[in-house]
């Protein structure tokens, strides 16, 4: 079989690790379809408290990332066991576990400090321990091995439940280090001497002296633009929760009212930001995902590391991010400012 292996020394053909408690089940307990650009990556299952959804303990199991991943695992130590209902489900305990894509640098096989994280799942494997309530019983649970779809924005207090033998993860997190934009000017902006650059939405917001702005150019008609690489440093904004980094960038349009060649919002005059039909877009910068809560987030959020382009009019929480194509369909006209 191709399961993995225990603390206890097992080998599977995968060359993974897994738990040391409990004994094998003689046959794969999970399985995940893995897509994207997965090779060299390593599948890890970290434990995360059920109702914080923060990580508990580190990586326990893993597997070398291919187009198929079945891992053998067997019960899950003890003290990745909760009861999260005492009321209603006495002496029903479970395990929870994110599974993630990370680049296996020290070559422990499991996700450590520093690695980049370049995918995560919402197709939660959960095992659980003791007396299963028989309404849960209904949604098809069994004590052992079950999976789950952690949708945060569904409005349902009900989950979904999944086979744990067909669960799927993508690698689509890797950096993202240059973005091409292309599109046109409208009426009556056609008509005006503009320039183009890309300015810190922080920077905006603060008003005064303004930090450094990316590239600054001509504003051609049809227009192109290149982000190349992270943005300075004086635009970074830190999230210590999820260990992150990121920036914000709004492609302005502007007139050089100084003729300076370089934008200064005290001087220059703003006139429309960058827009995908009539919806403000904006840019966002993440430095690599090392942190598996800041993966999480980011992955939920349905942006990635390095550059990713935003419809601003994106629903609720979760946002929106521009194809490859819609990039190339982008103008400078009415009703584009945020």
């Amino acid at each position: 079989d191709d399961g993995g292996t225990g603390d206890d020394g097992g080998t599977g053909d995968d060359g993974g690790t897994g738990g040391d408690t409990g004994e094998p089940s003689g046959g794969p307990d999970v399985s995940f379809s893995v897509g994207g650009d997965f090779h060299g990556a390593t599948l890890t299952l970290t434990p995360v408290d059920a109702e914080t959804i923060e990580v508990t303990h580190g990586g326990w199991a893993s597997a070398s990332a291919a187009a198929t991943v079945d891992m053998e695992l067997g019960a899950p130590p003890a003290e990745h066991l909760q009861e999260i209902d005492p009321e209603e489900a006495p002496g029903m305990r479970i395990g929870t576990y994110l599974p993630m894509l990370h680049i296996d640098e020290d070559g422990d096989g499991l996700h450590s400090g520093g690695e980049s994280i370049v995918g995560v799942s919402m197709e939660w494997p959960v095992f659980i321990a003791g007396a299963i309530p028989p309404k849960l019983q209904a949604f098809g649970l069994v004590q052992g091995w079950n999976a789950l779809v952690m949708d945060m924005a569904s409005d349902s207090d009900l989950p979904t439940f999944l086979d744990p033998m067909d669960l799927s993860i993508t690698a689509d997190l890797f950096e993202t280090e240059s973005l091409s934009l292309a599109g046109v000017v409208e009426t009556p902006f056609s008509s005006f001497d503009m320039r183009m650059t890309a300015v810190s939405i922080m920077s905006l917001k603060g008003g005064g002296p303004d930090t450094e702005t990316l590239t600054d150019q001509v504003v051609d008609n049809p227009f192109t633009y290149s982000f190349d690489g992270p943005p300075p440093e004086s635009h970074f904004i830190s999230e210590s929760k999820f260990d992150l980094r990121f920036a914000q960038e709004l492609v302005l349009a502007y007139q050089d009212m100084d003729a300076s060649g370089d934008f200064d919002s005290t001087k220059d005059r703003a006139v429309t930001t960058i827009c995908h039909g009539r919806d403000p877009v904006i840019f966002m910068w993440v430095d690599p995902l090392t942190d598996p809560m800041g993966a999480l987030w980011v992955g939920i959020m349905g942006i990635r590391a390095g550059w990713s382009a935003i419809n601003t009019n994106s629903p609720g929480d979760f946002v929106m991010m521009l194809t490859d194509a819609q990039l190339l369909d982008l103008r400078f006209g009415l009703h584009c400012d945020l």
